[in-house]
């Protein structure tokens, strides 16, 4: 190209400039409103498309040193999101048990509580179990035929350790600010706490309530459901006795274990059982023949 065609290419591209320039400069209300209409469609399309996305996942990963400060908020976001999911309704242990007929008890347990709005989670932690009376209601008397709700509440937003409430609303308990319903209990017509209604929210044991009568026939202690200890099988006895061992108990007098004749053909003969120790007892068949016993064990 010679410089005269040089020459004329690039005035033609600065006057073609210009003209674009005049053009933007005496249409610009038209412009910006189209600029406008499309840029309110993407941010529409994109509202859209978060609306059907899946939710945000815990990604340890996230932020990563290496990220754009930009998006460490987005990231810090989408993890206390997901964790947030995670905790709303953590719950381990507090389980409502029967004390006395004026008394339940929480055992030992964590818990997260939360604001009504649920946009403040509190994390508390009991070590040792807790009486609950009904100098603990939110609002009131004590009254006869009555359901109650119990609730782990936080005494402030500083809280490290669960407290409880008692009332008669299934939704909040009083002026709580950080609450959780964790069960309830009914007062029946006398006004004792009926042993046999009481109701643990979100706890997978349908057990409500475990004494431990030892060798009384009345005095008893009650044990935390978190404390109780189960084995179970059947042994297969050739002879007049066969060892058990492997038993998850802390000691020979922490269980109590008993057994039966699993055949069709049930023998006369009595089955005898001797712990040991906490791990190891001693089955005994007064019937000199291979019999399959069926044996359970309960205790601490």
């Amino acid at each position: 190209m010679g410089i005269s065609a040089f020459s004329r290419t690039v005035f033609c591209s600065i006057k073609s400039s210009f003209y674009n320039v005049k053009f933007f400069f005496t249409n610009k209300a038209n412009f910006i409103h189209k600029v406008s209409f499309v840029g309110l469609l993407i941010i529409t399309v994109s509202a859209l498309t978060c609306q059907v996305s899946s939710a945000d996942q815990w990604d340890k990963s996230r932020p990563d040193s290496t990220d754009a400060k930009i998006d460490w908020p987005a990231a810090s976001v989408a993890n206390n999101d997901a964790l947030d999911r995670g905790l709303s309704n953590y719950r381990e242990g507090l389980v409502l048990t029967y004390s006395s007929a004026t008394t339940i008890s929480a055992t030992p347990g964590e818990i997260v509580v939360s604001n009504a709005a649920g946009s403040l989670r509190l994390m508390l932690a009991n070590t040792a179990s807790t009486n609950i009376t009904f100098s603990d209601l939110d609002t009131g008397a004590e009254a006869a035929s009555t359901t109650y709700y119990v609730y782990a509440v936080a005494a402030s937003g500083a809280a490290e350790v669960a407290t409880f409430k008692i009332s008669l609303s299934s939704a909040a308990p009083g002026s709580e600010t950080y609450y959780k319903k964790i069960g309830s209990f009914y007062n029946d017509a006398s006004s004792n706490i009926d042993i046999a209604q009481i109701v643990n929210d979100n706890v997978d044991s349908n057990v409500r309530d475990v004494r431990d009568f030892s060798t009384s026939g009345s005095s008893y202690t009650v044990k935390d459901i978190g404390d109780l200890k189960i084995a179970y099988g059947t042994l297969t006895v050739s002879g007049t006795s066969a060892a058990l061992t492997n038993l998850p108990f802390s000691s020979a007098s922490s269980y109590s274990i008993t057994g039966t004749f699993g055949t069709a053909n049930t023998p006369t003969e009595a089955v005898t059982i001797v712990p040991s120790s906490g791990s190891a007892a001693t089955v005994y068949s007064s019937d000199n023949l291979s019999q399959a016993i069926r044996w359970f064990a309960i205790g601490t």
